[in-house]
């Protein structure tokens, strides 16, 4: 008897440690791919991040940083276990030629491994950049950066009748925030 239930936890780790390996090769849990774009082949996501308004550095058509403000999702995408990767010019070209099918343009590219793309439609413009360095430049991971550009909504009002009436009954009123650059 001992030797069956031996038998089956040798079994049940086996299982256990295996099950490992294909749960370590889906999605993370929350993460989704950007509505844009579908993912490579075989690929799975590993990091995702999204950020209800941030700001990011991208290329403009002479290589110059430039910063886009906006909702901002970060994407890294690994290879599964057991395929080929692509590599990572055939990585940056699937996107490039995904975003110019639905009217989207090549901004700058660096190298065989960087692309900065941009895409003016429904009236939001996305700033969009591919890093498929990540990883060495074999292709085996990539990160994926879209910026959703738009305005901040302004949560804070400066009320100008409360100034006002500050100044009226203290002569002078207090305005945080702004700051003055001065030599």
């Amino acid at each position: 008897m001992k030797g069956w239930v031996k038998t089956l936890w040798v079994i049940g780790l086996l299982v256990f440690a295996l099950s490992g390996v294909t749960f370590a090769q889906q999605d993370k849990p929350g993460s989704k791919d950007h509505p844009l774009f579908t993912r490579m082949d075989n690929f799975y996501i590993t990091h995702y991040w999204e950020e209800k308004y941030g700001e990011v550095k991208f290329k403009d058509e002479k290589g110059k940083d430039i910063k886009v403000e906006g909702k901002v999702y970060q994407i890294w995408y690994e290879i599964k276990k057991g395929f080929t990767p692509p590599s990572g010019l055939q990585i940056i070209r699937n996107y490039e030629n995904a975003i110019k099918k639905i009217g989207g343009v090549k901004v700058f590219q660096e190298g065989s491994y960087e692309i900065w793309l941009k895409l003016d439609k429904g009236g939001k413009t996305y700033w969009v950049y591919i890093d498929s360095w990540a990883g060495g430049g074999k292709g085996a991971n990539y990160r994926l950066t879209v910026v959703e550009k738009e305005t901040m909504a302004q949560e804070v009002v400066a009320d100008a009748k409360a100034m006002l009436a500050d100044i009226q009954t203290k002569g002078s009123a207090s305005v945080y925030g702004i700051y003055f650059d001065f030599n």
